[in-house]
């Protein structure tokens, strides 16, 4: 990924990655560099580096209205959620709040995840589609 070998990761580098690596969903984004860029030097550093590997290797869930990656609260649409391909639709709380969705599935689940947990605590709540 340190194509020029200065011991970070540059905008550049880390989109040539992505894209190289099947994973340019990432890029629809543009903010994921940023927030990733802790300490806002421009590039990702080591420890900066780890987070966005593991991001990469867990397949993070990301909200469908705003792309923003979910941990804790979120809603899952439970007719996608069941169904054959494990393709999920997900919303932030923001977006679900706030109605920043077009979707066809009238319920969602309520989900509360941590990263690295085993535990998720799922509840029903029904959803009035426009």
């Amino acid at each position: 990924m340190d194509t020029n070998g200065d011991k970070r990761i540059s905008y550049s580098e880390s989109s040539d990655f992505l894209e190289q690596t099947g994973h340019k969903w990432i890029l629809d984004n543009p903010n994921f560099f940023k927030k990733l860029d802790r300490n806002r030097d421009g590039g990702l550093d080591f420890e900066e580096v780890l987070t966005f590997y593991y991001i990469i290797k867990t397949s993070c869930v990301m909200c469908r209205g705003c792309s923003v990656y979910l941990c804790g609260l979120y809603f899952t649409c439970v007719a996608c959620f069941d169904g054959a391909d494990h393709k999920t639709y997900d919303l932030c709380a923001v977006c679900y709040r706030n109605w920043n969705f077009n979707h066809h599935h009238s319920y969602f689940l309520v989900t509360i995840y941590c990263y690295g947990s085993k535990d998720v605590l799922l509840l029903l709540l029904p959803v009035q589609v426009r």
